[in-house]
């Protein structure tokens, strides 16, 4: 009997004892709360700022950078560039918000089309599954805009990540069929391949294809931004610059009332390797084709051109290292393997310290052209001087990307 009584006494004092201790966590947590909320409190006397002034303070970041056309339609009429009757191909549309995005390959899609998959969440459809009336009705009433970028630089993002690194299904497809068209003699390891295709080829491939409004499979990455979203013709509410995109991206979430997916707009972009294209399968197979020291060393100098490490990085003396550790190796495939596997963990760690930096906005107009990326690529990718003839080219198939986009052509134009 007593051994009962003292059971229930001890439960009796456990239960007080928890309610306690929760009384004091309780106190606790909101004190803490209080403590929080008084200290995130702005002043009664400072004026805090509406979401509306933080959109426009973010809308002006890019005016430090671009100047905007005065007159579009000017600028239209001068363009030579004959519109693809396909343009509305690149438009997705999200019914639930009101959305219509013209995707630029090389102008940051990838993340914009996840990103948009995540705003629609299942209504998200083609322009083309519309019909006409539809398709006018969405472009009447719906908040339209794309991400541009300097032509030249997009040109080159396309040529690197397509032709210049390993890229075995861009050399097979597209390759091999650039240099039969513009190489007059090619050998035999260039015409099964298509692992070689020089810049100046590559310009003539798109030119040749922006000349014929020929918009079809994997082209779309080199031919203009007027031929792949008509701004001339569709009303574009917003138009944001891949320099200035963490700031724009921002601009639109919060206009269509969806501001918490910024946070992971952001995580998202933190995915290195996809947003830099490399993939080690694409190494080990272009093995056949270019040799593993060359296939890394193209890899090398795209990190150099991109600013993701320095000329003097120390990963091109650990990439000689690694080939000389896998030198005893004598199945070719096996050998290729090891090394592609020891330079993506030895690359990754550097990446991570790079990323960062690199998603920061440039501070002024003079640090984003530091060092203009014409030179920067002749320097460390072509390793010669391009053509004048292609320059020129550039400036009259691109001249309304330039032009109503609002990036500067005068250097082009003092290199011809």
């Amino acid at each position: 009997m007593k051994l009962a009584k003292l059971k229930e006494l001890s439960k009796l004092i456990l239960i007080i004892i928890i309610i306690i201790i929760f009384g004091m966590c309780t106190d606790q947590l909101l004190l803490e709360r209080f403590k929080h909320h008084n200290l995130n409190r702005p002043p009664s006397h400072v004026a805090v700022p509406s979401m509306n002034q933080r959109i426009d303070d973010l809308e002006n970041i890019g005016s430090k950078y671009f100047t905007k056309p005065r007159n579009l339609q000017t600028i239209c009429s001068k363009s030579n560039v004959a519109l693809s009757a396909n343009f509305t191909d690149n438009m997705l549309v999200d019914e639930k918000h009101k959305l219509l995005y013209c995707y630029v390959p090389k102008v940051g899609c990838t993340t914009w089309k996840q990103l948009f998959k995540t705003l629609s969440t299942g209504s998200r459809k083609r322009m083309t599954f519309y019909n006409r009336s539809q398709q006018e009705y969405i472009l009447k009433s719906y908040y339209k805009f794309i991400f541009v970028r300097e032509p030249f630089e997009r040109l080159v993002s396309a040529y690197i990540d397509k032709f210049y690194t390993p890229n075995p299904k861009f050399w097979d497809s597209w390759g091999r069929q650039i240099i039969k068209q513009f190489r007059n003699n090619s050998n035999v390891t260039s015409n099964p391949c298509g692992h070689d295709v020089t810049f100046e080829e590559f310009l003539s491939y798109s030119f040749s294809s922006i000349k014929k409004s020929n918009i079809s499979g994997g082209n779309e990455h080199w031919v203009t931004i007027q031929q792949l979203c008509n701004p001339c013709g569709v009303g574009y509410d917003y138009i944001g610059h891949l320099e200035t995109m963490q700031q724009d991206t921002e601009v639109i979430l919060q206009r269509a009332n969806v501001s918490h997916l910024i946070a992971q707009h952001n995580s998202t972009m933190n995915k290195i390797r996809q947003n830099l294209h490399f993939d080690e399968k694409d190494l080990k197979r272009s093995g056949n084709c270019l040799d593993i020291k060359d296939a890394l060393q193209r890899i090398i100098d795209s990190l150099i051109y991109k600013d993701f490490i320095p000329p003097n990085s120390p990963i091109s003396d650990y990439t000689k290292s690694i080939i000389r550790s896998a030198s005893n190796i004598t199945d070719n495939g096996l050998r290729n393997s090891c090394i592609a596997k020891e330079f993506y963990s030895e690359l990754d760690d550097i990446l991570k310290l790079a990323w960062e930096k690199k998603l920061k906005p440039p501070t002024s107009l003079h640090e984003s052209n530091r060092d203009h990326s014409l030179i920067k690529f002749q320097k460390y990718i072509t390793k010669r001087q391009i053509s004048r003839r292609y320059i020129k080219q550039l400036l009259e198939y691109f001249y309304l990307d330039f032009e109503a986009f609002g990036y500067d052509t005068s250097f082009y134009r003092n290199y011809m």
